[in-house]
């Protein structure tokens, strides 16, 4: 497992994100809310990911995950498969009323793996993979079959 993390850590790696949940959440109160439900600081540029947990009112931990920025108002939430729709039920029972911010489960089969490390886009811009960007996720890269 060590040379597994250093590979990814250091070089490139593949992740089967099968096993996860992830979410998408996006709007222009994106920001404050998140900010309020977790921990960490969610303020990081486009790109950058960031692992907290959630914890409830009381302080009590929740849950632990991360969330990738993908854009100034839209992040990406990756939780674990056990906690996924109890996280699902957290981030949706705390949406603001005014609309301001939208949550949408990413479906299974639109996920397989995913390629991460420093040398994660030398070896995408070397493969056959061609981009399909979404308005929401610009830089999102999708193999063609």
């Amino acid at each position: 497992m060590n040379a597994e993390h250093l590979a990814l850590r250091e070089r490139v790696g593949m992740i089967d994100l099968a096993p996860f949940v992830i979410f998408d959440i996006a709007g222009p109160g994106t920001l404050e809310y998140l900010q309020h439900l977790t921990v960490n600081n969610c303020d990081v540029a486009v790109g950058r990911s960031v692992y907290t947990p959630l914890l409830d009112a009381r302080g009590g931990f929740r849950s632990d995950l991360t969330m990738i920025r993908v854009a100034d108002d839209a992040f990406r939430v990756v939780t674990g498969a056990f906690d996924g729709p109890r996280d699902e039920h957290w981030f949706r029972t705390h949406l603001p009323e005014d609309g301001s911010v939208t949550f949408m489960t990413t479906p299974s089969r639109s996920r397989r793996s995913e390629c991460g490390g420093p040398r994660a886009r030398a070896l995408v811009n070397r493969s056959r993979l061609t981009t399909s960007p979404t308005p929401r996720f610009p830089t999102e890269r999708r193999r063609r079959c």
